[in-house]
């Protein structure tokens, strides 16, 4: 049996699945937003929730519809959160000066943010004055004192709480504890508690938004472990109130790498946000339903077919449009947004292959912008290491792949300062495995027949994967990149896998922001060089050490960098690099001693002789003019 033909309805102008951000598009959610099990989770649950999901994964229109649920129901005392950028960087800020460690800083907000949640309780349970009448005299006088505490909310009030209690301008171990007496905690718990109990109601504090300002940093990590510890401990005293945070994947992981109380207080109370074909199809659907006023029509594929022709009809047609997505509601709405334009401007209400293929080049560019954003300061070389597959097969074998990023690794001229970061990650595996943690490569299973990708930070030990595997970078940045497959290849089938167990079944990391991972790389560099022996057993390890250390710490400065003969010793190499005159020192060099060629003298032993400063004189002159100094590698 065919499709339900309905006859067509005028489709006003603009965005058919309306936005792709739930805080600007209120009447699409209010029409089409589906109570799905994880909504009915938030509501039902009695303990901290924790709902977890990367961008675009409709974290803000569940935080939408729970304020709007708990906000009428007359039993609940509310306080929603949602701070602005500025917001957050100012605890930040205040955090830097006076705790700027993490375990200090989590300490500090853990206090400050029950504060900001018991006096947000107060706030918004009856007139303010009764409610802080309930609070013991001593407590009643600070606030009056210093009412801007009250004005403000969030973060800011918790910046002007450690600013009020802060002394001095230096890190302060004992400002938790005064911060803590100070607003006499157990009384003010006590107060709150009571309240709500008298009045019998409870208490809901939901945030949103807590991504504003927030950097992978030990500090803007602290600000968010605090605010899960503290509303932790509200559950856990049984003060009647309960927390709801929404909040990205990569900040989950970077809270679980940090935090040695993850386990206790939040992973057993994660809700994760997981999309996949039907849930999508059911997602656009409803839209469409609402959109296209298809109030009669039955099946969420009738729904589809009516809006979707020629090469894009049924399951299949809508597989097509996804996997040029991350399988997110946002990418999918944008999308179609996209195409349904384009069929508008051709006098067409329905969509057909050649709207999407013109949507999916603006969209994939789209998405390699955003996935090069999100991670480019804890991984600046992401930008290089994305263009070395400009215009290559979209579908290789792993060999190759690794095989190309190692020669490039290799032969880059370190011209650009981003380019350390192919002497950070030295070989081709490492860059691969950083690659595959933020998405933009996948590996195939071949017990499955399907292409692996993890997403926000996750790596994968990639030299333990067995077999003759085949790698794709995602689908949905094949037309950004100019990549190029074959019609057997144009379908791939995908898996997202933001697991902690890898499903490849290989031995994976602990979950971490990509920036840990990067981390580690440079800490591994550093501590190579104990391992190195002095003398020429070590000497070949010890040249290709400073090699590598010469590229980190000077690329964008000295480019060409490379090893040379020693005149004096064939087998052993000095480093030879162009001097291109940026930055202050390097610039004076090349003016003031006419130096354009740069010597590094290698001396594996140490303590130098005076036959080293002699050999070192001897270079003088030509391209490599009068410097000479402490331009030394020698072993400490």
């Amino acid at each position: 049996m065919g499709p339900v033909v309905l006859e067509p309805e005028a489709t006003k102008p603009g965005n058919i699945l309306g936005s792709g951000r739930a805080e600007v598009d209120g009447e699409m959610l209010d029409a089409a937003f589906i109570e799905t099990s994880d909504y009915k989770t938030i509501l039902e649950a009695h303990d901290a929730t924790f709902v977890v999901g990367r961008r675009g994964t409709g974290k803000s229109a569940l935080f939408i519809k729970a304020k709007a649920h708990f906000g009428s129901n007359a039993r609940i005392v509310l306080v929603t959160e949602k701070p602005e950028e500025h917001e957050s960087i100012e605890l930040q800020r205040v955090l830097e000066l006076y705790a700027p460690d993490y375990r200090l800083a989590r300490a500090l907000c853990r206090i400050a943010w029950k504060i900001d949640i018991l006096l947000g309780v107060i706030q918004h349970s009856r007139p303010i004055v009764l409610g802080l009448q309930q609070l013991p005299q001593v407590l009643q006088q600070l606030l009056k004192d210093h009412s801007d505490i009250l004005l403000t909310t969030g973060p800011l009030r918790c910046a002007e709480v450690i600013k009020l209690l802060a002394q001095g301008n230096g890190p302060d171990a004992s400002l938790p504890n005064r911060v803590a007496s100070a607003f006499h905690m157990k009384e003010l718990q006590d107060s709150v508690q009571s309240l709500l109990t008298e009045s019998n109601k409870t208490g809901i504090a939901i945030w949103d938004g807590l991504d504003e300002g927030w950097v992978p940093t030990a500090i803007a990590t602290a600000t968010l472990a605090g605010l899960a510890a503290a509303i932790s401990d509200l559950a856990e005293s049984k003060t009647g109130i309960r927390g709801v945070l929404f909040i990205r994947d990569n900040m989950y992981r970077s809270v679980a790498t940090s935090d040695g109380d993850f386990s206790r207080i939040i992973e057993g109370n994660t809700l994760r946000l997981r999309w996949d074909e039907e849930s999508l199809l059911h997602f656009v659907a409803r839209r469409l339903r609402v959109a296209l006023h298809l109030d009669n029509a039955d099946g969420d594929v009738r729904i589809w077919n009516h809006f979707a022709r020629r090469g894009l009809e049924g399951k299949g047609g809508f597989q097509k449009c996804l996997d040029l997505t991350l399988y997110r509601p946002r990418d999918i709405i944008h999308l179609l947004n996209s195409a349904h334009g384009d069929a508008r401007r051709a006098g067409r209400d329905h969509i057909i292959d050649n709207d999407i293929e013109k949507a999916a080049v603006e969209i994939s560019a789209h998405r390699l912008n955003d996935l090069l954003k999100e991670y480019e300061t804890v991984l600046p070389g992401l930008r290089l290491f994305v263009s070395c597959f400009d215009s290559r097969a979209a579908i290789e074998r792993l060999s190759t792949v690794v095989d190309m990023l190692n020669d490039t690794a290799h032969s880059t001229p370190f011209t650009e300062g981003n380019e350390r970061e192919f002497a950070v990650f030295e070989t081709g595996l490492e860059i691969f495995s950083a690659l595959f943690g933020v998405g933009f490569i996948g590996v195939k299973d071949n017990n499955r027949g399907s292409y692996v990708f993890c997403h926000d930070g996750s790596t994968t030990h990639v030299p333990e994967l067995k077999g003759d595997l085949t790698a794709t970078v995602h689908p949905c940045y094949w037309r950004a990149l100019n990549l190029k497959a074959d019609d057997e290849q144009g379908t791939i089938v995908i898996q997202i896998d933001d697991e902690y167990e890898d499903s490849l079944g290989v031995a994976s990391e602990s979950p971490s922001e990509i920036k840990v991972f990067r981390t580690n790389q440079l800490n591994s560099i550093v501590s190579d060089l104990k391992n190195i022996p002095t003398g020429s057993e070590g000497s070949g390890r010890f040249e290709g050490w400073v090699l590598r250390g010469i590229r980190i710490i000077f690329a964008g400065v000295l480019n060409n960098i490379q090893p040379k003969p020693n005149v004096g010793a064939v087998q052993q190499r000095d480093i030879v690099a162009t001097n291109t005159g940026k930055g202050t020192f390097w610039r004076r060099v090349l003016e003031d001693f006419r130096s354009r060629q740069i010597i590094f003298e290698i001396k594996n032993y140490e303590q130098l002789k005076v036959e080293d400063y002699r050999q070192a004189l001897s270079y003088k002159g030509g391209a490599y003019g009068s410097f000479a100094g402490a331009d030394f590698a020698v072993r400490e």
